[in-house]
């Protein structure tokens, strides 16, 4: 799903799961005071906007695996609740990355966000920053046809 204009989600209560996976937010996305009251899954969204999650709430598990926030993302105020809320291996998020109530070295950060060790690793372009790509990978692909 894309939304290629400002999607506007403020105040809305989602009372059964919300699915925003591989969802593509073009411009600004504003969840402020959302109130995610079972599942809310984000994974390999991609953020191109200013995202607003301020003052939000999530009671179940969440997803934000393998996120992408290209511009300015706050979850300032945002309550996690005791379920876990998943920001493994993120894609991308400009510095100095999302703004939360808690340190950027993860101080003060709830039990149930993971990953543990915070800030979440991230991904660049498919491939794990300082991973070394596998010689079978390299060579000369000009010669594949697209999508083959």
């Amino acid at each position: 799903m894309t939304f290629t204009g400002s999607a506007h989600f403020p105040g809305t209560t989602c009372t059964g799961t919300a699915w925003f996976d591989r969802t593509t937010f073009a411009e600004h996305a504003e969840f402020t005071g959302a109130q995610f009251s079972d599942a809310a899954w984000f994974d390999r969204t991609n953020f191109a906007g200013d995202t607003l999650f301020d003052q939000a709430s999530f009671t179940g598990p969440a997803g934000f695996r393998r996120v992408a926030f290209d511009a300015t993302a706050s979850f300032d105020g945002t309550g996690f609740g005791s379920e876990t809320v998943d920001f493994s291996a993120t894609r991308r998020w400009v510095p100095p990355g999302p703004a939360f109530d808690w340190a950027a070295d993860g101080a003060g950060r709830p039990a149930n966000i993971e990953p543990q060790d915070w800030p979440p690793p991230r991904r660049s372009g498919g491939v794990w920053l300082g991973q070394r790509i596998p010689a079978s990978f390299i060579g000369d692909w000009s010669h594949r046809p697209v999508g083959g």
